[in-house]
């Protein structure tokens, strides 16, 4: 990211698509959310919210950090000064970071995951529907992410510092929700989790096109909902992702980067895509009050289908997975405890 600092490179529409790809291309959040779920184990993986929280931190103080200095030196230095975090960030990862954690050593010398077991997990239908919610719902995250800024600059006249003020607002119910993980997921579970995101996030993009050069500053107190919304969705799809990965053997680290992948590549990446056309199209506020009616929807569904799933999981009728009795033999001896199971049959479609 360095090269964007660069006149020759910012100013060239295809060199910032080349440095771009360049740059997600060596993405590693899944394989760090793969190592953080490891070596919290089993006993700790609900504890994974309070890892992530100083994620969220950092995010939000940079964010305020950059706003106010794009204003007064220019754009270029949010580029040095993250090509100059990312060094640092890949010196402490090279002398910190072990090559294999205590539990991979002991598993090096066994045998290899069958990918036919991976495909199997992922052909369920509860799993694709999980996959599904995934693109849907990074998508619309991306819609925000990366074209609210085109929205408050262009069309409401906001200032960079407001820019980067609006993203450090975020963390402020995303900290101590992250914090209350564990409390979260034994009180409310996946199904409820993901509905409470969906439901902030409507809320939030319908209230975008409320917004005019007058109240423009009030999408901070808009941005303040993104902390439950990325945060309830995130620590659900943790969660789901750490019992997948009990599911089969060997695939401990592949099924954290596919669902980072899912979410952040595919369904990131239509949303940006389907998201830019449509602004550019029909405008900004027309955007908002699309993806706001899609998610109302989805909302919909998701209860009603976390609803019957749940009637479903009774003696009225078979859940979608496959109980404990009817896997197949293949991934029967690598299958969770009989708690996960439990938990397995009788939470929603989110899994």
């Amino acid at each position: 990211l360095l090269t964007l600092a660069l006149p020759a490179v910012y100013r060239s529409i295809p060199w910032i698509f080349a440095v771009s790809l360049l740059t997600v291309t060596f993405s590693s959040s899944g394989i760090l959310d793969a190592y953080t779920l490891e070596l919290l184990g089993e006993t700790n993986k609900t504890m994974y919210g309070r890892y992530r929280m100083w994620c969220a931190l950092s995010w939000g103080a940079g964010a305020v950090g950059m706003g106010w200095l794009t204003d007064r030196f220019g754009f270029e230095w949010n580029f040095i000064l993250y090509g100059f975090m990312g060094f640092l960030s890949c010196l402490m990862i090279a002398a910190l970071v072990p090559k294999r954690t205590m539990v991979e050593e002991q598993e090096q010398d066994e045998e290899q995951g069958k990918i036919g077991d991976l495909i199997r997990l992922f052909s369920r239908p509860r799993v694709v529907l999980f996959c599904l919610e995934l693109i849907l719902v990074g998508g619309a995250m991306a819609i925000v992410e990366r074209l609210l800024f085109l929205y408050l600059v262009d069309d409401l006249g906001a200032s960079t510092f407001l820019c980067g003020l609006s993203v450090g607002v975020t963390v402020l119910l995303e900290l101590p929700t992250f914090w209350c993980a564990d409390w979260l997921l034994r009180w409310l579970g996946h199904d409820y989790l993901v509905a409470v995101s969906m439901l902030c996030f409507v809320v939030r993009a319908y209230g975008y096109t409320l917004l005019t050069p007058s109240t423009v500053t009030w999408v901070l107190a808009l941005e303040v909902m993104h902390g439950i919304t990325f945060a309830c969705f995130w620590i659900s799809v943790m969660d789901v992702t750490k019992i997948l990965s009990q599911q089969v053997h060997g695939w401990n680290t592949t099924i954290p980067v596919l669902t980072n992948t899912i979410f952040q590549c595919v369904g990131g990446g239509l949303g940006s895509i389907l998201g830019g056309w449509t602004m550019n199209k029909y405008g900004s506020k027309y955007m908002y009050h699309g993806i706001s009616t899609i998610m109302l929807v989805a909302l919909v569904l998701h209860v009603m289908g976390a609803l019957v799933v749940r009637y479903c999981g009774s003696s009225h009728c078979k859940t979608f997975l496959p109980t404990k009795n009817e896997q197949d033999p293949d991934t029967t001896e690598h299958s969770s405890d009989p708690e996960n199971e439990e938990l397995i049959d009788k939470d929603g479609p989110f899994l």
